[in-house]
């Protein structure tokens, strides 16, 4: 069309209307953004964090005696809650004797030993150099009373298993 005389008039007509001021369009480059550059980094850093955790959990793992100690506390404090809560149904006699087996087990814990043949005499020395004189002292009572109010008959014992637990909670605070 614009070879034809016809076609020239309307070619110059239309090229008046074109702009003369050309605005070239530049795209907003997404990696240049700072926020974008950030949002990069979290997925590495996420992954190394992941990993880093995972390493410690498993060397944590591998070290029993450790794990033991460290969760000895929170599984005892749960264990006396438990009786505690059971304790008002049940038979006070028999949670006696459920509390001595969480001292001794929470103190074998501790110490990295069998909780079921633990002895006073093996736990004085286990705790001779843990624990004073005094708590040592305190530990054989809280046993003698658990075998006297085990076995021997009480008008009281909803009131005895009240001092008694909060007997072993102190113990097992101080021991901590």
């Amino acid at each position: 069309m614009a070879l034809t005389p016809e076609g020239v008039k309307v070619l110059g007509k239309d090229i008046r209307y074109l702009k003369t001021s050309v605005h070239v369009f530049q795209p907003n480059l997404l990696y240049k953004n700072g926020l974008f550059v950030i949002l990069n980094f979290i997925p590495p850093i996420a992954l190394l964090l992941v990993w880093q955790v995972s390493l410690y959990n498993r060397r944590k793992e591998k070290n029993t005696d450790v794990l033991r100690a460290s969760r000895a506390y929170s599984k005892a404090m749960k264990r006396i809650k438990n009786i505690n809560k059971t304790a008002k149904t049940g038979e006070p006699a028999g949670i006696f004797g459920l509390l001595e087996n969480i001292l001794m087990d929470y103190i074998a814990e501790k110490t990295c030993r069998q909780g079921a043949g633990l002895t006073k005499e093996e736990i004085k020395s286990c705790l001779i150099g843990k624990a004073d004189e005094k708590l040592l002292v305190n530990i054989d009572k809280i046993i003698e009373q658990s075998h006297f109010m085990r076995f021997a008959p009480s008008k009281d014992k909803e009131q005895d298993l009240i001092k008694f637990t909060g007997s072993i909670k102190e113990v097992i605070i101080k021991l901590e």
